[in-house]
Order: structure tokens, then sequence, then C-alpha cells
């Protein structure tokens, strides 16, 4: 029973050896993996089962939406978790670089005293969507259409405008796609 040391999302990599055999404690085992958020299980078929998982296993996890994935050959868990592991920090090391670009463009704008439009400009390309900066009666200030036409962009700006609230000072108003 590995459920209560997992946190959710973990993906779950098993000889098979330590599972049970018969088939209610194999489908209490997937009910556990799945209601603490496990993203999925790997089993090798080499130990414990050769040919096929059973039956009961595979119905459990079809019945919680838990994915399996069978390794018909030994495999070096600890090499495909030192794979993932790199490329997790590797995605991230990427975010905290992006995020660092961000902060010293705009921190440069700031400093150096940039009109709103160089700045909607910098979000645009950052972004590559168009920006629009509005009064808080929604009148338009200025806007930069990130290659869109500005036509479209604009037309029944403050009507359409109006209509898109969030809770909080900055949020994402999913039935328009904006960042508010």
């Amino acid at each position: 029973d590995i459920a209560h040391l997992l946190r959710g999302g973990e993906l779950v990599l098993t000889t098979g050896v330590a599972l049970p055999d018969d088939g209610p404690a194999l489908a209490r085992y997937v009910a556990d993996l799945a209601g603490v958020g496990a993203a999925g299980v790997v089993i090798e078929l080499v130990r414990h089962w050769s040919d096929k998982l059973p039956a009961a296993l595979v119905e459990a996890a079809e019945e919680h939406g838990l994915p399996l994935v069978t390794l018909s050959r030994e495999t070096r868990f600890v090499s495909v978790t030192e794979a993932v592991n790199g490329q997790i920090v590797d995605a991230q090391v990427a975010e905290l670089r992006a995020a660092e670009r961000v902060h010293e463009t705009f921190t440069a704008l700031t400093v150096a005293g940039a009109e709103p439009g160089v700045v909607l400009g910098e979000v645009a390309r950052l972004t590559e969507l168009p920006v629009v900066l509005e009064t808080l009666s929604h009148e338009l200030l200025a806007y930069d259409a990130a290659g869109t036409d500005p036509a479209e962009l604009l037309t029944g700006w403050p009507s359409r405008s109006r209509v898109v609230q969030v809770g909080e000072r900055t949020g994402y108003h999913p039935g328009s796609g904006w960042l508010v």
C-alpha cells in the first residue's frame, strides 16, 4: 500500500512483485491510487506477471480512469526517474529564465520612463497577442494589435470590454480568453 505516500500527480513505477494476486485487493490498490490522484501506473511484465496484467487490475484502472502502461522488458526505473526529473528541472529552469527576461525587460522600460505604447508593444511582442490599455470606464488609451486586424480588435470595444469582469484586480476571463 503506497497510496498514503503520494501527493497526487505521481506516475507509479512498479515491477508488480509486491502487488496482491486477488482481484478485490488489486481493485482496492487501483482505487487507492486513483483516490490520491496518481497520474498512472507503469508495470513491468517480467517478474510477477509475464504475459498480461490481471483482468481485475485492468478493469479497475479503466473504471477509475487511471492509465496503465506495461513494459515487456526489465527496466531500470532509476533511469526513467532520472530522465523525467531532468526534463522537469529543465522546464522549470526555462520558465525561470523566461520570467527573468520579462522582469528585466519591464524594469528597463520603467527606469527609462517608456510611454504606454512602448510598454504595450513589448507585451504584444512577448505574448504574440494583441494588447489593449483602457481606462476604468473602458475608454481606449492605447493598443498594439500584434499583427491582427486593428478594426476587428477594436470594433465595439467599450461594450465588449464592459462584459468582461474578473473577481480580482488581475485575472483571466475564460469566456473572452482575455487576461484583465
